[in-house]
């Protein structure tokens, strides 16, 4: 019974912090994207804070890739009003966000499907790979 407790206590724990936090409600914040620093990176008008985009882990600006994923990201975002879930920060003090286009496609998830970056599974744990009818996005 005591064991049950204990398991019990740490699925709670779990749901409410670290990876599994991913699946609930989190608060939502908007705005214009100004720039992109790179190509998992957004710049927003009226945030002091750059948006580091959740999940997303694109080549960096100094590889051969590097343009490639910033200019396809600058695109897609450039001038357009986003609204994004602040998931927390990250070790640099950046907005984590998952964020979405006016449209309601996740920024993330069409870099992935464009090949542009790749999902981050180290933070996501497959949450990308996940498709269909059972996925929150």
């Amino acid at each position: 019974m005591v064991l049950f407790g204990v398991v019990a206590a740490g699925l709670v724990y779990l749901a409410a912090s670290g990876p599994l936090s991913i699946w609930r409600e989190h608060p939502r914040f908007s705005g214009t994207v100004v720039g992109t620093p790179d190509g998992d990176g957004l710049y927003l008008a009226g945030y002091s804070a750059d948006v580091r985009l959740w999940g997303l882990d694109a080549p960096e600006w100094y590889t051969p890739e590097g343009p490639a994923a910033s200019a396809a990201l600058r695109r897609m975002v450039m001038g357009r009003r986003v609204e994004c879930e602040d998931l927390g920060r990250d070790r640099y003090g950046r907005i984590l966000g998952r964020c979405y286009l006016p449209d309601g496609r996740n920024v993330t998830r069409t870099m992935i499907a464009t090949g542009t970056a790749v999902e981050f599974y180290r933070y996501t744990l497959g949450y990308f790979a996940i498709t269909g009818l059972w996925h929150g996005d």
